[in-house]
């Protein structure tokens, strides 16, 4: 890894610990409706208690 790429990802680890001190607000969050997460798991044949992984 070269010295700039190192210098973004500990910027980002950095600001990472800040948002969840809540020091910094995140620049964007992702919500997900309840609905769309069981059509999620109908399609994939999977439930909560399931871990496809």
């Amino acid at each position: 890894m070269n010295e700039h790429d190192f210098a973004r990802l500990a910027a980002s680890v950095k600001q990472a610990g800040e948002i969840k001190r809540g020091t910094l607000k995140p620049g964007r969050t992702t919500q997900m409706d309840p609905a769309d997460i069981r059509l999620i798991r109908k399609r994939l044949d999977s439930s909560q208690q399931e871990q496809p992984f």
